[in-house]
């Protein structure tokens, strides 16, 4: 049991490897994405109104929706319990056209940043329902890494980790597959 638990995390490294190899090799979006990073003015983020056009990579979008994460968060004394999931959204949207951000184009397949949520699970949850909801997740959270060690097979950790991973780069409990997701592949491994 123990060797073939070796076998396959050594499988999964390797697959690993050779994705990311093709990553950096090949020319493809996922590269673009992370090349586009090195491009750009992260301090930018700190101004409070910006240019209709302005481009923003995916570092300097997430770390302004962090900052006005914050601010709504300040502005409606909303530290313990949220600002509630219907709220939420809508305060995003109304501090993305205070800062004159891109709302897209009425009745167009253009939206711009309009209904362009947090892209982080953490940070979504806290805004919604504050530190009681964050706590309740980071709950969860724990009992998933907790379940994965007493599995202690490479597909569970390999589940876990994949599962706490996405909710740091998209708010991924907003989407019906993303609740999928999260209730269906700890139940999973209870059975394996």
């Amino acid at each position: 049991s123990a060797r073939k638990n070796y076998v396959t995390l050594a499988m999964i490294g390797m697959g690993g490897i050779l994705l990311m190899s093709w990553i950096f090799i090949s020319d493809n979006p996922v590269k673009k994405r992370y090349l586009d990073l090195e491009h750009g003015d992260i301090s930018m983020i700190m101004q409070d109104t910006f240019n209709a056009n302005t481009v923003f990579n995916g570092a300097q979008i997430r770390l302004l929706q962090w900052r006005y994460a914050n601010q709504i968060m300040r502005e409606h004394n909303a530290w313990i319990f949220g600002v509630t999931s219907g709220n939420s959204q809508d305060l995003l949207n109304a501090k993305y056209r205070e800062a004159h951000m891109f709302m897209g184009i009425p009745h167009t397949h253009r939206t711009g940043f309009t209904d362009y949520n947090f892209h982080n699970q953490y940070i979504e949850m806290t805004v919604r329902t504050g530190i009681v909801g964050l706590a309740a997740l980071l709950y969860i959270c724990w009992l998933m890494i907790e379940l994965a060690v007493r599995r202690r097979t490479a597909e569970a950790g390999f589940t876990v980790l994949a599962l706490l991973s996405i909710c740091m780069v998209q708010s991924f409990l907003t989407m019906q597959h993303g609740v999928f997701a999260f209730v269906f592949m700890p139940l999973a491994l209870l059975d394996s």
